[in-house]
C-alpha cells in the first residue's frame, strides 16, 4: 500500500542547506545498535550499509576457514528517528565441523534526499 508524501523533500533540503544542517553522516555500528538521523525523519535520508569486518582471521592458520554467510539489514524505528541495525555472519573454523554466528561490524553512510 503506497503512502502519501506529507512533506516536500526539496524544501526541507533547501532549508537544511540554508541553516547549515548536516547533509551527510557516516560511521560504524554493530549488531543491535541504532543510527539516528541528524534532522527530519528516515524518509528524508538515504541509508547505505556495507560490512566492515566479517568473520575471523586466525593468526597462523589459513587451512580451511569459511565465511558461510553474512547479513545486514536496517529496521526503521517506530518514531522515524533512525534505524536499528541487524548484522551477523556464519563462520566455520578450520578445526571444527560446526559453525557459529559472529557479529559483523558495519559501516554506514546517510545522505539527505
Amino acid at each position: 500500500m503506497a503512502t502519501e508524501q506529507t512533506s516536500n523533500p526539496e524544501m526541507q533540503r533547501q532549508e537544511a542547506i540554508e541553516n547549515q544542517f548536516v547533509l551527510s553522516e557516516s560511521g560504524f555500528v554493530r549488531h543491535g545498535e541504532e543510527i539516528f538521523v541528524p534532522w527530519g525523519t528516515v524518509e528524508d535520508w538515504n541509508l547505505m550499509l556495507s560490512p566492515n569486518h566479517a568473520g575471523v582471521n586466525e593468526l597462523g592458520s589459513q587451512n580451511d576457514n569459511a565465511l558461510m554467510q553474512f547479513t545486514i539489514s536496517a529496521r526503521e524505528l517506530g518514531n522515524g528517528s533512525g534505524w536499528e541495525i541487524s548484522s551477523s555472519s556464519a563462520f566455520r573454523f578450520w578445526d571444527r565441523n560446526d559453525y557459529r554466528d559472529l557479529p559483523v561490524k558495519v559501516q554506514y553512510l546517510m545522505v539527505a534526499k
